[in-house]
This record gives C-alpha cells, sequence and structure tokens, in this order.
C-alpha cells in the first residue's frame, strides 16, 4: 500500500507547484495525484509537474480534473424561469360550481 496525497492541498495554502511537489516528497508521502484544470494547463506548467515529480522520485498516479472548459458559455439553452399565478378553480362536485382557492393575491372574502 502507498500514502499519496493530491498536489492541490499546498495550492489551497497559496503554495505554489513546484514547491508543493517538494513538500510532499519531502513529508514522505510515496506517491501523488496532480489536480489541474484539463483545458487551460499549459505545456510548460505540465513539463514542470512531471520533472518535478520526477526528480523527487514522487510517482503521478491519478489525473482527477475538472473540465469546466468543456461547456462554452451560450452552448447551452438557458434556463428562462418566469413566475405565473396560475388560475386554479377546483369543482366541487356539488351544482358543478366552481370554487376559488385563495392565493396572496386573491385572500378569502370574509362575506
Amino acid at each position: 500500500m502507498k500514502l499519496g496525497i493530491i498536489n492541490s492541498a499546498f495550492g489551497q495554502a497559496g503554495v505554489d507547484t513546484t514547491t508543493g511537489l517538494k513538500h510532499i516528497a519531502r513529508i514522505g508521502f510515496d506517491c501523488v495525484d496532480i489536480f489541474t484544470e484539463a483545458m487551460t494547463i499549459s505545456k510548460k506548467e505540465k513539463l514542470l509537474i512531471a520533472s518535478t515529480c520526477d526528480r523527487a522520485r514522487l510517482p503521478i498516479i491519478s489525473l482527477p480534473v475538472v473540465a469546466t472548459g468543456l461547456s462554452r458559455q451560450g452552448a447551452r439553452p438557458k434556463l428562462i424561469v418566469t413566475q405565473t399565478v396560475p388560475q386554479v378553480q377546483v369543482r366541487t362536485g356539488t351544482h358543478d360550481v366552481p370554487f376559488q382557492i385563495p392565493t396572496l393575491e386573491t385572500p378569502v372574502n370574509a362575506n
């Protein structure tokens, strides 16, 4: 069994990728998961991660990603929510007379 950690644990503390990976190796973790934004990571960043892990003898065992860039803004139809007050009438069953259901706009009359 190997003990691993995700590199973003240090990123959340404001530590840059290289320094975070060096800390992970120094602390004694056996492996690392590299978390990144799949659509925006640069080639330079990929090479930096690979070389830092190689020098630290820290195997990369997984690449969990969040690919938010796959959903282009405007590509999906926007959900437009509107609120309308439905005209609700209930038949009471007695003489087939409609009964108005009270709402905030049409309170029950105290007749």
